[in-house]
C-alpha cells in the first residue's frame, strides 16, 4: 500500500481509511515517527471514545502485518486494546465456550438452551463468574445460577 499517500490520508483524516495508513508509511520517515503520528492522528481525530478504541484496534491489527507486535504495542496499549467492541465480543465468546467446555468435561453434553441462556450473557465479570461456578458447582446449581443471570 506503499504506492499510496498516507500523508494525504493523515490530512484528510477519512476515518475509516486511518487504519491503512501504517501501510502507507513515507521514506524517510522512521517506523516510530510514523506509527506514532497515525495514533496521535486517530486520538484527534475521533471524539467518541468507543469509535476511538475501535479504530486503534484496527489500526494495531494492521500495523502488526508490517511491524512487530511488541513494537505496536509500545503505541497502542494492551489496555486500549481489550475496550475495543470486537475484542470485548471475542473475550465474550470465549468466555463462553470455556463455560461450555468446563461444564461438558464435568457433566457431558450441555443442552441448548444453556447454550443460549449463556449466549444472552453480556458482561464479562459475570461469565467469569460462572466459568468458576462451572468448575466447582454441581451442575443444577450451576445451570440454575446461568438461568438467573442470563434472564
Amino acid at each position: 500500500m506503499s504506492e499510496f499517500d498516507g500523508e494525504e490520508l493523515l490530512a484528510k483524516r477519512i476515518l475509516g481509511l486511518l487504519p491503512f495508513v501504517p501501510l502507507m508509511q513515507p521514506e524517510g520517515v522512521s517506523d516510530s515517527e510514523w506509527l506514532g503520528k497515525c495514533v496521535r492522528t486517530i486520538e484527534e481525530a475521533v471524539p467518541d471514545e468507543q469509535d476511538r478504541k475501535d479504530l486503534l484496534v484496527s489500526t494495531s491489527v494492521l500495523a502488526g502485518l508490517v511491524h512487530d507486535i511488541h513494537f505496536v504495542k509500545t503505541f497502542i496499549p494492551e489496555e486500549i486494546m481489550r475496550e475495543s467492541s470486537v475484542v470485548k465480543e471475542f473475550i465474550r465468546k470465549k468466555g463462553i465456550q470455556d463455560i461450555i467446555s468446563a461444564l461438558e468435561v464435568r457433566f457431558g453434553e450441555v443442552d441448548d438452551t444453556i447454550k443460549n441462556s449463556l449466549a444472552s450473557i453480556q458482561d464479562e465479570e459475570t461469565l467469569n463468574y460462572l466459568l468458576r461456578q462451572a468448575v466447582i458447582a454441581e451442575k443444577e446449581e450451576v445451570e440454575r445460577k446461568i438461568y438467573a443471570l442470563s434472564a
